[in-house]
């Protein structure tokens, strides 16, 4: 009796843990998918001057983005990285014949964005898009 009981909880575990292993498989893709940015965005920055707004068009190849930020100091090229809704971007600014180094992290959730801008390591502001 104590060897059939072994053998029934051994199949019963056996049966668990492949369909564990089947719901992995099938969700690890899906859940694994970075959000969809492609297109154009409005950014809002809320610095200690008001309110900034830059146009800002992303381009995806899926977890690698990239794109252009329009303000009114000019355009500038960005590259970041999207893994599944955490978005980060960095792009380089003139300011007085200086790079400024300008990071930007966040969450996307569905068609929106938001998070915080870090300007050279001299403050950070928070920003949203939509």
């Amino acid at each position: 009796m104590k060897v059939e009981f072994m053998m029934r909880l051994k199949s019963v575990v056996g049966v668990c843990g492949a369909l564990v292993v089947g719901m992995l498989a099938f969700a690890s893709p899906v859940m694994a998918q970075p959000a969809n940015i492609v297109g154009a965005w409005e950014v809002s920055v809320d610095s200690p001057q008001g309110a900034l707004k830059l146009d800002t068009t992303f381009k995806q190849d899926g977890e690698k983005v990239s794109g252009e930020v329009n303000s009114q100091m000019g355009n500038v090229d960005f590259t970041g990285t999207l893994k599944g809704n955490e978005l980060s971007v960095l792009y380089q600014v003139q300011i007085q014949g200086q790079n400024l180094e300008i990071r930007m992290n966040g969450q996307v959730a569905g068609d929106t964005m938001s998070g915080l801008v870090d300007v050279g390591g001299m403050m950070q502001a928070p920003w949203t898009a939509k």
